[in-house]
Protein backbone atom coordinates (compact mmCIF):
# COMPACT_ATOMS: atom_id res chain seq x y z
CA UNK A 1 0.00 0.00 0.00
CA UNK A 2 1.36 3.67 -0.25
CA UNK A 3 1.86 5.98 1.52
CA UNK A 4 -0.91 8.14 1.72
CA UNK A 5 -3.15 5.19 1.71
CA UNK A 6 -1.85 3.79 4.81
CA UNK A 7 -2.27 7.69 6.62
CA UNK A 8 -5.70 7.48 5.23
CA UNK A 9 -6.13 3.80 6.92
CA UNK A 10 -4.89 5.53 10.25
CA UNK A 11 -7.03 8.83 10.18
CA UNK A 12 -10.18 5.85 10.25
CA UNK A 13 -8.10 4.00 12.87
CA UNK A 14 -7.95 6.93 14.93
CA UNK A 15 -11.12 7.95 14.41
CA UNK A 16 -12.60 4.81 15.36
CA UNK A 17 -10.17 4.40 18.37
CA UNK A 18 -12.08 8.10 19.83
CA UNK A 19 -15.61 6.91 18.55
CA UNK A 20 -15.38 4.00 20.44
CA UNK A 21 -13.45 5.25 23.94
CA UNK A 22 -16.54 8.17 23.84
CA UNK A 23 -18.93 6.18 23.65
CA UNK A 24 -17.98 4.03 26.24
CA UNK A 25 -16.45 5.96 28.50
CA UNK A 26 -19.93 8.29 28.53
CA UNK A 27 -21.59 5.95 30.86
CA UNK A 28 -19.16 5.56 33.21
CA UNK A 29 -18.36 8.78 33.98
CA UNK A 30 -21.98 9.52 33.38
CA UNK A 31 -22.82 7.44 36.63
CA UNK A 32 -19.96 8.97 38.40
CA UNK A 33 -20.82 12.48 38.35
CA UNK A 34 -24.40 11.17 38.93
CA UNK A 35 -24.31 8.93 42.09
CA UNK A 36 -24.74 11.32 44.58
CA UNK A 37 -27.93 13.21 43.25
CA UNK A 38 -29.24 9.28 42.18
CA UNK A 39 -29.36 8.19 45.88
CA UNK A 40 -28.28 9.04 49.14
CA UNK A 41 -28.60 5.76 50.48
CA UNK A 42 -24.69 4.25 50.61
CA UNK A 43 -25.02 0.24 49.39
CA UNK A 44 -26.98 1.96 46.34
CA UNK A 45 -23.81 4.45 45.80
CA UNK A 46 -21.74 1.41 46.11
CA UNK A 47 -23.96 -0.58 43.83
CA UNK A 48 -23.52 2.45 41.21
CA UNK A 49 -19.92 2.28 41.65
CA UNK A 50 -19.07 -1.58 41.23
CA UNK A 51 -19.73 -1.63 37.52
CA UNK A 52 -17.83 1.32 36.54
CA UNK A 53 -14.95 -0.24 38.73
CA UNK A 54 -15.63 -3.54 36.40
CA UNK A 55 -14.97 -1.63 33.01
CA UNK A 56 -13.26 1.74 33.37
CA UNK A 57 -9.68 0.69 32.87
CA UNK A 58 -10.61 -1.68 29.99
CA UNK A 59 -12.38 1.08 27.88
CA UNK A 60 -9.22 3.29 28.37
CA UNK A 61 -7.36 1.23 26.31
CA UNK A 62 -9.11 2.88 23.63
CA UNK A 63 -8.18 5.97 24.55
CA UNK A 64 -4.10 4.90 24.81
CA UNK A 65 -4.67 3.69 20.93
CA UNK A 66 -6.01 6.94 20.12
CA UNK A 67 -3.53 9.06 21.64
CA UNK A 68 -0.44 6.88 21.02
CA UNK A 69 -1.62 5.87 17.94
CA UNK A 70 -1.77 9.47 16.76
CA UNK A 71 1.99 10.07 18.51
CA UNK A 72 3.03 6.88 16.41
CA UNK A 73 1.21 8.00 13.36
CA UNK A 74 1.16 11.49 13.04
CA UNK A 75 4.20 12.92 15.07
CA UNK A 76 3.83 16.34 13.86
CA UNK A 77 0.01 16.71 14.81
CA UNK A 78 1.06 15.36 18.39
CA UNK A 79 3.18 17.47 19.16
CA UNK A 80 1.42 20.57 17.67
CA UNK A 81 -1.81 19.64 19.88
CA UNK A 82 0.35 19.21 22.73
CA UNK A 83 1.80 22.57 22.44
CA UNK A 84 -1.58 24.27 21.81
CA UNK A 85 -4.04 22.55 24.20
CA UNK A 86 -1.57 21.84 26.68
CA UNK A 87 -3.75 23.23 29.36
CA UNK A 88 -7.01 21.25 28.45
CA UNK A 89 -4.04 18.17 28.52
CA UNK A 90 -2.57 18.86 31.44
CA UNK A 91 -6.21 19.17 33.13
CA UNK A 92 -7.19 15.52 31.34
CA UNK A 93 -4.38 13.55 32.55
CA UNK A 94 -4.68 14.50 36.61
CA UNK A 95 -8.92 14.33 36.06
CA UNK A 96 -8.00 10.68 34.50
CA UNK A 97 -5.86 9.75 37.45
CA UNK A 98 -8.19 11.02 39.88
CA UNK A 99 -10.74 9.26 38.36
CA UNK A 100 -8.87 5.89 37.83
CA UNK A 101 -6.99 5.90 41.97
CA UNK A 102 -10.18 7.26 43.17
CA UNK A 103 -12.80 4.60 42.15
CA UNK A 104 -10.64 1.56 43.20
CA UNK A 105 -9.49 2.75 46.64
CA UNK A 106 -13.04 4.54 47.22
CA UNK A 107 -14.14 1.00 49.00
CA UNK A 108 -10.68 0.06 50.17
CA UNK A 109 -11.08 1.50 53.75
CA UNK A 110 -14.22 1.34 56.03
CA UNK A 111 -13.80 4.70 57.49
CA UNK A 112 -16.43 7.04 56.95
CA UNK A 113 -14.15 9.93 55.91
CA UNK A 114 -12.29 8.10 53.62
CA UNK A 115 -14.92 7.07 51.95
CA UNK A 116 -16.51 10.24 51.44
CA UNK A 117 -13.67 12.04 50.16
CA UNK A 118 -12.87 9.24 47.62
CA UNK A 119 -16.44 9.26 46.45
CA UNK A 120 -16.40 12.96 46.09
CA UNK A 121 -13.12 13.08 44.21
CA UNK A 122 -14.49 10.87 41.89
CA UNK A 123 -17.90 12.10 41.31
CA UNK A 124 -16.20 15.95 40.45
CA UNK A 125 -14.03 14.25 38.42
CA UNK A 126 -16.19 11.94 36.23
CA UNK A 127 -17.91 15.59 36.08
CA UNK A 128 -15.23 17.48 34.60
CA UNK A 129 -13.72 14.79 32.51
CA UNK A 130 -16.20 15.18 29.63
CA UNK A 131 -16.65 19.03 30.17
CA UNK A 132 -12.85 19.04 29.68
CA UNK A 133 -12.66 16.58 26.51
CA UNK A 134 -15.90 18.86 24.92
CA UNK A 135 -13.70 21.83 25.14
CA UNK A 136 -10.94 20.23 23.53
CA UNK A 137 -12.62 18.55 20.15
CA UNK A 138 -14.15 22.06 20.08
CA UNK A 139 -11.31 23.75 19.78
CA UNK A 140 -9.44 21.42 17.23
CA UNK A 141 -12.20 21.39 15.07
CA UNK A 142 -12.75 24.57 15.26
CA UNK A 143 -9.14 25.30 14.24
CA UNK A 144 -6.03 26.54 16.42
CA UNK A 145 -4.49 30.09 15.88
CA UNK A 146 -1.27 28.21 14.17
CA UNK A 147 0.40 30.76 11.77
CA UNK A 148 4.31 31.31 11.10
CA UNK A 149 5.95 31.58 13.98
CA UNK A 150 4.03 28.12 15.34
CA UNK A 151 0.90 28.33 18.46
CA UNK A 152 -0.14 32.26 17.95
CA UNK A 153 -2.92 31.65 21.26
CA UNK A 154 -3.10 32.16 24.21
CA UNK A 155 -4.17 29.55 26.71
CA UNK A 156 -7.10 30.87 28.26
CA UNK A 157 -8.32 31.52 24.37
CA UNK A 158 -9.43 27.57 24.35
CA UNK A 159 -12.03 28.29 26.72
CA UNK A 160 -14.82 30.40 24.47
CA UNK A 161 -18.51 30.10 23.95
CA UNK A 162 -18.24 27.57 21.57
CA UNK A 163 -15.91 25.46 23.39
CA UNK A 164 -17.98 25.46 26.17
CA UNK A 165 -21.04 24.87 25.00
CA UNK A 166 -19.21 21.68 23.58
CA UNK A 167 -18.16 20.74 27.07
CA UNK A 168 -21.42 21.22 28.15
CA UNK A 169 -22.77 19.08 25.39
CA UNK A 170 -20.60 15.97 26.04
CA UNK A 171 -21.58 16.26 30.35
CA UNK A 172 -25.50 16.04 29.02
CA UNK A 173 -24.64 13.36 26.93
CA UNK A 174 -22.98 11.41 29.53
CA UNK A 175 -25.74 12.66 31.70
CA UNK A 176 -28.33 10.55 29.21
CA UNK A 177 -25.91 7.35 29.18
CA UNK A 178 -25.21 7.71 32.90
CA UNK A 179 -28.88 7.43 33.68
CA UNK A 180 -29.38 4.97 31.76
CA UNK A 181 -26.43 2.60 33.06
CA UNK A 182 -26.96 2.97 36.16
CA UNK A 183 -30.91 2.26 35.84
CA UNK A 184 -29.65 -1.43 33.75
CA UNK A 185 -27.01 -2.34 36.35
CA UNK A 186 -28.42 -1.24 39.75
CA UNK A 187 -30.29 -4.64 39.61
CA UNK A 188 -32.40 -4.75 43.47
CA UNK A 189 -31.15 -0.75 44.33
CA UNK A 190 -32.84 0.27 40.94
CA UNK A 191 -36.39 0.77 41.79
CA UNK A 192 -35.40 3.13 44.86
CA UNK A 193 -33.83 5.45 41.95
CA UNK A 194 -34.92 4.56 38.20
CA UNK A 195 -37.75 7.38 38.35
CA UNK A 196 -35.05 10.32 39.15
CA UNK A 197 -32.63 8.25 37.01
CA UNK A 198 -34.95 9.02 33.38
CA UNK A 199 -35.97 12.55 34.81
CA UNK A 200 -32.48 13.50 34.74
CA UNK A 201 -31.65 11.99 31.30
CA UNK A 202 -35.02 13.53 29.93
CA UNK A 203 -33.73 16.81 31.25
CA UNK A 204 -30.30 16.18 29.77
CA UNK A 205 -31.67 15.03 26.04
CA UNK A 206 -33.41 18.63 25.88
CA UNK A 207 -29.82 20.33 26.96
CA UNK A 208 -28.04 17.92 24.53
CA UNK A 209 -31.05 18.74 22.01
CA UNK A 210 -30.61 22.95 22.06
CA UNK A 211 -26.14 22.46 22.42
CA UNK A 212 -26.34 20.72 19.38
CA UNK A 213 -28.49 22.87 17.39
CA UNK A 214 -26.35 25.71 18.35
CA UNK A 215 -23.32 23.36 17.14
CA UNK A 216 -24.75 22.99 13.84
CA UNK A 217 -25.33 26.53 13.34
CA UNK A 218 -22.06 27.69 14.46
CA UNK A 219 -20.01 24.74 12.31
CA UNK A 220 -22.74 26.28 8.91
CA UNK A 221 -21.57 29.95 9.80
CA UNK A 222 -19.09 31.08 6.84
CA UNK A 223 -16.16 30.26 9.61
CA UNK A 224 -17.28 27.46 10.89
CA UNK A 225 -16.26 23.67 9.74
CA UNK A 226 -19.00 23.15 7.12
CA UNK A 227 -18.27 26.43 5.64
CA UNK A 228 -14.55 25.57 4.43
CA UNK A 229 -15.12 21.77 4.10
CA UNK A 230 -13.17 20.22 1.46
CA UNK A 231 -14.90 16.91 1.65
CA UNK A 232 -18.22 17.91 2.26
CA UNK A 233 -18.69 20.30 -0.32
CA UNK A 234 -17.11 17.01 -2.86
CA UNK A 235 -19.27 14.77 -1.63
CA UNK A 236 -22.86 15.81 -0.66
CA UNK A 237 -23.49 12.38 0.73
CA UNK A 238 -21.67 13.21 3.73
CA UNK A 239 -24.34 15.52 4.98
CA UNK A 240 -26.39 12.46 5.80
CA UNK A 241 -23.95 12.29 8.97
CA UNK A 242 -25.05 15.57 10.54
CA UNK A 243 -28.90 14.33 9.71
CA UNK A 244 -28.07 10.93 11.31
CA UNK A 245 -26.75 13.55 14.32
CA UNK A 246 -29.83 15.14 14.62
CA UNK A 247 -32.30 12.24 13.99
CA UNK A 248 -30.12 11.01 17.18
CA UNK A 249 -30.71 13.71 19.41
CA UNK A 250 -34.26 13.44 18.77
CA UNK A 251 -34.50 9.56 19.40
CA UNK A 252 -32.68 10.53 22.76
CA UNK A 253 -35.86 12.95 24.26
CA UNK A 254 -37.68 10.25 22.82
CA UNK A 255 -36.23 7.37 24.49
CA UNK A 256 -35.85 9.14 28.05
CA UNK A 257 -39.46 10.27 27.90
CA UNK A 258 -40.82 6.89 27.14
CA UNK A 259 -37.99 5.47 30.30
CA UNK A 260 -36.61 2.93 27.82
CA UNK A 261 -33.00 2.20 29.35
CA UNK A 262 -31.49 0.39 26.68
CA UNK A 263 -32.97 2.48 23.79
CA UNK A 264 -31.73 5.42 25.80
CA UNK A 265 -28.39 3.87 26.36
CA UNK A 266 -27.49 3.02 22.70
CA UNK A 267 -28.28 6.07 21.51
CA UNK A 268 -26.64 8.63 23.65
CA UNK A 269 -23.67 6.33 23.03
CA UNK A 270 -24.03 7.27 18.94
CA UNK A 271 -23.97 11.17 20.17
CA UNK A 272 -20.36 11.50 20.48
CA UNK A 273 -19.30 9.09 17.98
CA UNK A 274 -21.25 11.32 15.22
CA UNK A 275 -20.25 14.48 16.55
CA UNK A 276 -16.44 13.70 16.80
CA UNK A 277 -16.88 11.99 12.89
CA UNK A 278 -18.28 14.89 11.57
CA UNK A 279 -15.36 17.39 12.77
CA UNK A 280 -12.64 14.92 11.30
CA UNK A 281 -14.78 14.81 8.51
CA UNK A 282 -15.62 18.39 7.77
CA UNK A 283 -12.13 19.15 8.42
CA UNK A 284 -10.40 16.56 6.37
CA UNK A 285 -7.03 16.25 4.86
CA UNK A 286 -6.50 18.42 7.74
CA UNK A 287 -6.27 17.03 11.24
CA UNK A 288 -4.78 20.37 12.84
CA UNK A 289 -6.79 23.47 11.11
CA UNK A 290 -5.76 26.94 11.39
CA UNK A 291 -8.39 29.47 11.97
CA UNK A 292 -5.26 32.29 10.99
CA UNK A 293 -4.83 30.31 7.20
CA UNK A 294 -5.30 27.15 6.21
CA UNK A 295 -1.78 27.22 4.60
CA UNK A 296 -0.78 27.16 8.61
CA UNK A 297 -2.97 23.93 8.93
CA UNK A 298 -1.26 20.51 9.74
CA UNK A 299 -3.00 17.71 7.14
CA UNK A 300 -2.55 14.51 7.38
CA UNK A 301 -0.09 13.46 4.38
CA UNK A 302 2.49 15.97 5.74
CA UNK A 303 2.01 14.56 9.46
CA UNK A 304 2.38 10.82 8.41
CA UNK A 305 5.28 8.88 9.38
CA UNK A 306 7.59 6.86 7.04
CA UNK A 307 5.99 4.65 4.87
CA UNK A 308 7.60 1.36 6.61
CA UNK A 309 6.34 2.94 10.45
CA UNK A 310 3.03 2.89 9.27
CA UNK A 311 2.95 -0.19 7.35
CA UNK A 312 4.36 -2.48 10.71
CA UNK A 313 1.79 -0.52 12.80
CA UNK A 314 -1.11 -1.01 10.47
CA UNK A 315 0.15 -4.80 11.00
CA UNK A 316 0.23 -4.58 15.05
CA UNK A 317 -3.34 -2.95 14.80
CA UNK A 318 -4.58 -5.93 12.82
CA UNK A 319 -3.95 -8.54 15.01
CA UNK A 320 -4.69 -6.81 18.15
CA UNK A 321 -7.49 -4.56 17.56
CA UNK A 322 -9.74 -8.37 16.94
CA UNK A 323 -8.63 -9.49 20.29
CA UNK A 324 -9.50 -6.41 22.26
CA UNK A 325 -12.98 -5.99 21.02
CA UNK A 326 -13.52 -10.00 21.58
CA UNK A 327 -11.78 -9.32 25.07
CA UNK A 328 -13.64 -6.52 25.78
CA UNK A 329 -17.31 -8.25 24.35
CA UNK A 330 -16.69 -11.34 26.67
CA UNK A 331 -16.04 -9.13 29.94
CA UNK A 332 -19.38 -6.56 29.24
CA UNK A 333 -21.16 -10.32 28.76
CA UNK A 334 -20.05 -12.33 31.56
CA UNK A 335 -20.21 -9.44 34.12
CA UNK A 336 -24.09 -8.67 32.54
CA UNK A 337 -24.53 -12.19 33.92
CA UNK A 338 -23.51 -11.62 37.54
Amino acid sequence: MSHDVLAIIWFAILLTAWSVYLAFESFVVGSGMLQPFITKDKDAQQAISRPAGLHWDGIEVWLITAIGGTFAAFPAVFAKTLESLYVAFFLLLILLMIRGVTIELAYRDENPLWRKIMTRAWNISSLLIPLVFGVYFSNLFGGLKLGANGNEGKFFEIFNLNSIVMGVLFVAVCAITGSAWIVLTGGKNKDAFKEKAYGIAFKASIVVALAVLYEMMAFNTGEGIFGRSQLFNDAPILWAVPVLLVLVTLANILFTRKKSAWLSLIFGMLTLPLLVIIGYLANYPYMLPSSIDAKFGINLFDAASSQYTLTVMFYAALIFVPIVLVYQGWKFWYFAKR
